[in-house]
């Protein structure tokens, strides 16, 4: 067998079996996201930074009004630091310059897995 055959094969075993475990993996379990700030939970990420292949860069949408803009959005401006003396995460927004202990929106997003039987 030629080595270009030979590695056609390997190619498409390994993409039949990463299928399957993808459908086995989807059979046993579902997943939404919850927000632990605010509440909220949704089914699917709520996706609020895109990249524009024609201009190079990012651009952002509202998932709420689906408004875009090219500027980062205050909501979305955070980032999480850690203070030196009490090894404590704080939060700094990089638009409006407020600091604050207290967890942002845009960090509450986790995953949580359901398997079907629980469903």
């Amino acid at each position: 067998m030629g080595r270009r055959r030979c590695a056609a094969l390997v190619v498409i075993a390994t993409i039949v079996c990463l299928s399957l475990s993808g459908v086995a993996s989807q059979e046993e379990e579902e997943y939404f996201w919850h927000n632990e700030v605010s509440g909220e939970s949704v089914w699917h990420y709520p996706e609020w930074r895109h990249w524009s292949q024609e201009h190079g860069r990012y651009y952002y949408v509202d998932p709420e009004t689906k408004e875009t803009t090219w500027d980062l959005p205050d909501k979305h401006a955070w980032e999480d630091l850690v203070d030196e003396d009490s090894e404590k995460t704080y939060y700094h927004n990089k638009n409006t310059k407020e600091v604050t202990w207290d967890k942002p929106e845009q960090f509450g997003w986790k995953r949580v897995v359901k398997k079907k039987e629980e469903l």
